[in-house]
């Protein structure tokens, strides 16, 4: 069929055009309203509209030599898609299910990342307001031992390395690497917020022996050193001073050689301040658990040595 012939009747040229230009154009609307409006009422389905509208030009076209319809480009997805969208109603898909699985799978795995980066960051002093109110907290029980030629009462030795009280509580005699000291009998619970302080008298510059004050979260200690797994620890090493924190140790500190040193560690159910002489040297999340809190000191001996420290008075505050 010739082009003036398709023009010559306005309806062949509207099938025409609509099938061209593909579902969803203005030109198919139109012509499917025309075709169902002289059906008598009769509605054809979505999906029969494109074979309604090619058998309505070719009956009106039955006998011509007409010119073959070619689809324009993009009519398959144009298809496809105006019959996905008239089935949806126009609106947005739903995510498929693998794809919200995959979403929430990514969320968990970025959620325990989050955590492990906040374990892993250095937990040095903070000014946030959990620390500054437990620094504040007043103690009102207040138990105290002294170290006078005698062990005193509730507590007990951990350790090989012999102990001496003959001028404050000392390291005894022995050779080789060993550890010793003293832990509190009944420790204090978890939840209870309390402060452990000690008086320690430092030795001239010589780090032969090490003393630490300690917070250990069990009371199963090493034969050899006294140690435990789980401990914050503050220690004096010769003229510096460290923080330890289940065995991760905090860069040194100068330490007052003269003395004596006030080391005070204040604890709540998850935080920990380390003070030294008042001065706040170290605060953060302890990550010790709800475990029960075994205050204590100890001596780790490295070398013989003739000046070695000695803790003077232990103090717990609850």
């Amino acid at each position: 069929m010739s082009q003036t012939d398709v023009e010559a009747d306005p309806f062949l040229k509207l099938l025409t055009d609509a099938l061209r230009a593909g579902p969803g154009s203005p030109q198919w609307h139109e012509a499917v309203a025309k075709l169902r409006a002289g059906n008598a009422g009769v509605e054809p389905k979505e999906a029969d509209e494109y074979q309604l509208l090619l058998r309505a030009r070719e009956d009106l076209a039955h006998g011509r030599d007409f010119r073959a319809v070619r689809a324009g480009p993009g009519f398959t997805r144009k298809l496809i898609g105006g019959l996905e969208k008239e089935k949806t109603g126009g609106g947005h898909r739903a995510l498929p299910t693998a794809t919200i699985v995959a979403i929430l799978a990514v969320l968990a795995v970025l959620a325990v990342v989050a955590a492990v980066v906040f374990q892993l960051l250095p937990h040095g002093e903070t000014g946030h307001g959990a620390i500054d109110e437990l620094a504040g907290t007043y103690f009102a029980n207040e138990s105290a031992s002294n170290f006078d030629r005698t062990m005193p009462a509730g507590w007990h030795a951990i350790g090989k390395l012999p102990l001496e009280t003959a001028s404050g509580l000392r390291a005894g005699a022995g050779a080789g690497l060993a550890g010793g000291g003293l832990v509190a009998d009944t420790p204090v619970p978890g939840s209870q917020s309390f402060a452990f302080e000690a008086d320690v008298r430092p030795p001239h510059p010589n780090d032969a022996v090490v003393a630490q004050v300690f917070i250990s979260t069990s009371a199963d200690f090493s034969p050899d050193r006294g140690t435990s797994a789980h401990e914050l620890v503050w220690q004096l090493i010769g003229d510096t001073q460290q923080v330890a924190l289940n065995g991760n140790t905090e860069p040194a500190l100068p330490a007052a050689t003269t003395g004596p040193l006030r080391v005070r560690l204040t604890m709540s159910h998850d935080l920990a301040i380390v003070e030294l002489n008042g001065k706040r040297i170290w605060a953060g999340p302890h990550q010790l658990g709800d475990a029960p809190r075994y205050p204590g000191v100890r001596f780790i001996r490295k070398t013989p040595g003739d000046s070695i420290p000695a803790v003077l008075s232990v103090k717990t505050l609850k």
